[in-house]
């Protein structure tokens, strides 16, 4: 869940909301002076209808004074790891014993001495050392059952294109990252996660990185810095040649045909807008929320909320599934958004029923749009204004509106966008925290199709002809102080072909993306597939904070000079191969290996860690073995074990120098590794 962070979080919305005239700030003023929040939620929402009656909305009430339980997730996919069996297990143990109870896909931990910290509460010793094993190895996390709800609803399955447009701080794209990066389709699946501040994809990049995300689940994870209204159109052409792409649609003579390969390259098929709001599903988690509450909050929210949102429906697909959802109540942020969404035409929208373990509320047809006038320390003088229409509004008030605000005049119109599948979680109801969950599904039809195609090719011109590019106005470049704070937060990454090219040759084959991050010394790779959403004519607007994950970097070191590209091939002896970049790399590989990459046998593989920075002679390997490795350039390596289909089960790093061969990652990873080869080649310990 998330409240409005950064250029609108909850005080600049509040700032924005009261105006800049004397009375309106003297306003704010009293407001945060005599708190007077608490009653401002009150008598909104009373007024509202969010709740049935008086004796429901007392029940809310009491709901949020209590704090939130501590609930765990285990993380999908990774079934065969030993390490996952064993925390299911220690938290089946803990469910049995009475610590823990299984609910809704989570595990909530009973919390006996009711003490909290920052509004969470603080869980027995032996419980939380469970969780903290779960979490560092990239196996579970802290994570509220309504925060599951929005990616659940989505439904995205293997192989799928997704965009998590204001990601932070990332649960919900770690679970994207395990819909669409496991399975048959998983080596496809990518997750283009986004978020408009620079401070909040830090955030998102730590949180990747504290979790242990495993390498095959990176190599399709891109993170970028954007506003969510300015996120380009994606294209996600096989090998990322965009010139090779058109050139082949443009020869084909059947339009069913051509329009066909058009759709295939172009739009996302599964949009997770999970949008900055107000936030008052969260208050369970910060009592400070309720005190703060102000109406004028989510007016100030719902124009860019509803940017955010349209932006995204123009990158969904034809028969694309998209969720919008916030952590509010408030139907100016809900509802609202959504209806205006159904009514544009051009972007082909329906609501879904949704399939979710919590029931949830119906979508609401009618609520009100007012705003605070009064505020002092007497109750009766904490007094809301409703406004019937857009126009009563610009009549009687000085604060800004727009129309999109208020429900449909005509019930009948209204009824037919079907806003009860609109689904609102309210803390009482199920002991959580308050969330909005609405599924939207583009639409199929030839329209749609018709128009969809030729917005790609359109696309897909303008990339490819330099002249064209040449021609479209530049992109709004980012302030001074942004870039500092980018380069400070979010340090840029360089894409080089020539980088690339070498890359490709030696360790990662041609479906690799490949990038630089100067700062941190990191040579980052992903899959090419996904690159070309991130082309050079969007990089002012669109900033790549991580492509992939890191296949190699520095030892201790300081190599790197601003001449790194070009001079690469004299630096390898100063650069290491990671784990995961190497896991990474097996779900990338074609037929043939690269040049770089030796097969092993399982006991020369495990010989091998055995004897972790020992090296054996390449006499003491098998033959076939040997006249690999005489082949291969001095130099690192990657050590594999190759099914007779093709498929690499297992791989690691390591250094050949044409007499002797070894294990050249961390001595931490050798037990990791060692358990990793005896699964997949069936060894003995």
């Amino acid at each position: 869940m998330k409240r409005a962070r950064g250029d609108d979080d909850g005080r600049n919305a509040l700032r924005r909301a009261v105006g800049s005239g004397a009375r309106d700030r003297a306003t704010a003023i009293a407001h945060r002076k005599f708190s007077c929040g608490e009653t401002l939620f009150r008598r909104y929402y009373d007024a509202q209808g969010v709740t049935r009656d008086a004796v429901d909305a007392a029940a809310l009430r009491e709901a949020l004074a209590t704090p939130l339980p501590a609930t765990y997730r285990v993380h999908g996919a990774r079934e065969g790891d030993a390490a996952k069996r064993a925390l299911v297990k220690a938290l089946e143990a803990l469910r049995d014993g009475g610590d823990v109870e299984e609910t809704h896909g989570v595990f909530e931990a009973a919390n006996p001495t009711g003490t909290h910290r920052r509004g969470r509460p603080v869980v027995p010793e032996h419980v939380g050392d469970v969780f903290a094993f779960g979490t560092s190895r990239g196996l579970g996390s802290r994570q509220e059952v309504v925060s599951t709800l929005p990616v659940r609803a989505l439904g995205a399955t293997s192989g799928a294109r997704c965009l998590d447009v204001c990601a932070a701080p990332g649960q919900k794209t770690m679970q994207l990252l395990e819909c669409a990066r496991y399975g048959a389709s998983g080596g496809e699946g990518v997750v283009h996660a986004n978020d408009a501040h620079p401070g909040r994809v830090g955030t998102l990049l730590d949180a990747i990185d504290r979790h242990a995300r495993a390498g095959c689940e990176r190599a399709g994870l891109f993170v970028t810095r954007s506003f969510g209204q300015d996120l380009h159109f994606p294209l996600f052409v096989s090998g990322g040649d965009l010139k090779r792409a058109l050139k082949n649609i443009g020869g084909m003579d059947d339009d069913e045909k051509r329009r066909a390969a058009l759709l295939a390259i172009g739009g996302y098929t599964h949009v997770l807008a999970d949008v900055p709001c107000s936030g008052d599903g969260t208050i369970r988690k910060d009592a400070d929320a309720l005190v703060r509450w102000h109406p004028g909050i989510g007016n100030a929210l719902h124009s860019t909320q509803l940017a955010v949102a349209r932006r995204c429906a123009q990158l969904l697909k034809p028969g694309g599934s998209m969720v919008y959802s916030t952590c509010t109540f408030n139907p100016i942020e809900d509802e609202a958004v959504v209806q205006t969404l159904l009514m544009d035409q051009d972007l082909s929208l329906e609501l879904e029923e949704l399939d979710l373990p919590l029931k949830g509320r119906p979508g609401m047809y009618s609520w009100k749009v007012g705003e605070h006038i009064n505020a002092s320390s007497e109750d009766e003088d904490v007094s809301i204004q409703w406004f019937a229409s857009f126009d009563d509004a610009v009549r009687k008030s000085s604060s800004e509106f727009v129309k999109t605000m208020w429900p449909l005049d005509a019930p009948a119109h209204a009824e037919a966008l079907r806003l009860e599948l609109c689904a609102r979680f309210l803390p009482h109801d199920d002991n959580t925290g308050g969330f909005f969950v609405a599924k939207l599904k583009r639409k199929n039809d030839e329209r749609t199709r018709r128009a969809f195609a030729a917005l790609v090719e359109s696309e897909l011109v303008a990339r490819c002809d330099a002249s064209a590019a040449a021609g479209k106005p530049p992109p709004k470049p980012l302030t001074e102080d942004k870039d500092a704070a980018l380069d400070r937060l979010v340090p840029a990454h360089r894409v080089s072909k020539s980088l690339a090219k070498i890359l490709r040759e030696r360790y990662c084959g041609a479906k690799a993306f490949c990038s630089i991050d100067p700062s941190r010394r990191r040579i980052y790779v992903g899959s090419v597939t996904a690159s070309a959403i991130l082309d050079r004519t969007c990089s002012e607007s669109v900033r790549l904070a991580r492509g992939g994950v890191a296949l190699f970097e520095p030892s201790d070191g300081d190599f790197w000079d601003d001449n790194a590209v070009t001079t690469w091939e004299d630096q390898t002896e100063d650069l290491n191969l990671t784990i995961d970049g190497v896991d990474a790399l097996r779900s990338l590989l074609d037929e043939k290996l690269p040049s770089h990459w030796l097969t092993c046998l399982p006991t020369e593989l495990d010989a091998l860690l055995t004897m972790s920075g020992s090296a054996i002679s390449l006499d003491e390997l098998s033959e076939q073995t040997r006249k690999r490795a005489v082949r291969i350039a001095p130099g690192r390596v990657i050590l594999c074990l190759r099914k007779k289909s093709g498929e690499v089960v297992f791989a690691m790093p390591g250094v050949c120098d044409g007499l002797t061969l070894q294990f050249s990652g961390k001595s931490e990873d050798v037990a990791k590794l060692a358990a990793s080869l005896r699964v997949v080649a069936k060894l003995r310990k």
